[in-house]
């Protein structure tokens, strides 16, 4: 793998990740307006980073960091690693007892993932 490809890769690796977590913030927004509730940002913030890394690791396992892959299929894997993830994130909200991350936030921000990273790639 040359330099310049695996530039490339890390840099939309960190575009990717850049969006997934713009998408969170975007949905506590349109679920709160400007007075976001403490109770829910801390449990949000400490589970950032559990998200982040199933996000990742999905996006690798579906391949969709290849240059060889068309848009139909980045689509296609798009759908599976938003919605995998949104139960996996969810599962790890409830296994890690940090319940004050709603459920609204989930699917909010699977929503705004998936048209955010679609338009991204």
């Amino acid at each position: 793998m040359t330099e310049s490809v695996r530039l490339n890769k890390i840099l939309l690796g960190m575009g990717d990740v850049t969006v997934y977590v713009l998408a969170f913030y975007i949905s506590f927004y349109l679920r709160y307006g400007w007075d976001l509730p403490q109770r829910n940002i801390e449990p949000f913030t400490f589970m950032l980073p559990w998200f982040v890394a199933v996000f990742l690791l999905l996006m690798i396992v579906y391949d969709l960091y290849s240059i060889y892959i068309k848009f139909d299929d980045i689509l296609a894997s798009l759908i599976c690693v938003v919605l995998i993830a949104m139960v996996i994130n969810a599962s790890l909200s409830f296994t890690l007892r940090q319940f004050a991350v709603p459920r609204s936030i989930f699917l909010i921000s699977s929503i705004l993932q998936l048209l955010l990273l679609s338009l991204w790639r």
